[in-house]
């Protein structure tokens, strides 16, 4: 539900976007239920025979209010009291941004080779500075990496 940015204000414009259709509904279920109540002024014998009509469009107003209620209070308050944790987790995250980062990190260290076949230093620098210029790594990676192997 975020952007690439962390950005989250797109989904605040959302429920406000939200919002503003339900106003809507409500202003249209309003204009029914006073015309509906002004047949009920000039001919009196209505309301002997149809309150279902004006009971189903109070209900449909009272559900209105209340989605408007869930909106409001239950989705848009909690990102908007908690955005700068939102924006850097997400709203599905299951664990912060950051140690996500660090994860990934450690899962694409490839120089943990220990226990693998030795290997010359050149030849690595070599293989990393060719995913630099191809542009699959940033220049920060493969100075950390060129740092590290030429550390040992």
């Amino acid at each position: 539900m975020l952007k690439r940015s962390g950005d989250v204000s797109h989904i605040i414009t959302a429920a406000r976007l939200a919002k503003a259709y339900i106003y809507i509904a409500i202003i249209i279920l309003i204009l029914a239920l006073a015309k509906l109540a002004g047949e009920f002024y000039i001919h009196p014998h209505y309301w002997d025979y149809d309150w279902d009509e004006f009971i189903g469009l109070s209900f449909m107003v009272f559900l209105c209010v209340c989605y408007l209620l869930f909106i409001e209070y239950l989705f848009k308050e909690p990102i908007v009291r908690h955005y700068e944790w939102v924006s850097s987790n997400g709203i599905f995250a299951t664990k912060p941004r950051k140690q996500r980062q660090d994860a990934a990190r450690a899962e694409l260290d490839i120089i943990k080779t220990e226990s693998l076949k030795p290997y010359s230093v050149a030849d690595e620098l070599a293989k990393w500075a060719k995913l630099k210029n191809d542009g699959h790594i940033s220049d920060e990676d493969f100075n950390e990496v060129r740092r590290k192997l030429l550390g040992r």
